[in-house]
């Protein structure tokens, strides 16, 4: 949790790597992407996105490069590194730009997981789940149930899915399902009550007796 000595040590890793990567790219890109991704993880969870987001950026341009030469190996990285961006720009309030990140990461990964879809599944499951999101803070309920379906159909058992879902149904009103899949949300996640609490997209339900004695409330 020394997070200020770890940012020092992969920003001091990130200058060397730069250095080398002028003189050696073939060998040294792979690793500097990583110390960019790293840096933008560090700052994502730091909640520090504006700094994260160039971070991705860059990796995600290292990686398209390498990926041209070696898609097996590193396509799957920029499946990856397009998901956290669109995590960041929906962070930033950057929506068209996460909208973007999203269905380039979905494209890929569903790729993959024709091939593999034992390996591969969360990352579908993931990418759908924060497309739902999206749609929802954009208000396009249509969409987010799209995504959101097709998420819970793959994983029922996913405590963000079925939490995503519970917040869908009381945006629509559906003040049954909504408490329904809570109480599910629940059994599987006790932390989600002190979530629930706070999400305004459960106001709809959030005066309902039956969602007072779920949270405790």
């Amino acid at each position: 949790m020394k997070f200020e000595e770890a940012e020092q040590m992969h920003l001091e890793a990130l200058k060397i790597k730069r250095k080398l990567a002028e003189i050696n790219p073939s060998q040294v890109l792979p690793s500097l992407a990583l110390t960019l991704i790293d840096l933008g993880d560090l700052y994502a969870g730091l909640n520090k996105f504006e700094d994260a987001e160039p971070m991705y950026s860059e990796a995600l341009k290292i990686s398209k490069q390498l990926a041209e030469q070696n898609p097996e190996v590193y396509f799957h990285n920029v499946a990856i590194i397009n998901n956290c961006l669109g995590n960041v720009y929906v962070k930033l309030q950057k929506f068209e730009e996460a909208q973007t990140m999203y269905l380039d990461a979905l494209k890929i990964f569903k790729i993959f997981a024709k091939e593999d879809p034992k390996t591969y599944l969360y990352n579908v499951t993931d990418v759908q789940n924060n497309l739902g999101n999206l749609f929802m803070i954009l208000k396009n309920l249509e969409k987010a149930g799209y995504y959101l379906v097709k998420a819970f159909k793959k994983d029922p058992t996913n405590v963000e899915i079925l939490y995503n879902t519970a917040c869908l149904e009381s945006l629509r009103n559906n003040q049954v399902k909504a408490l329904e899949l809570l109480t599910k949300v629940i059994e599987l996640d006790k932390n989600c009550i002190e979530r629930a609490l706070k999400d305004k997209r459960l106001d709809n339900i959030r005066n309902l007796k039956e969602f007072k004695d779920l949270i405790g409330g």
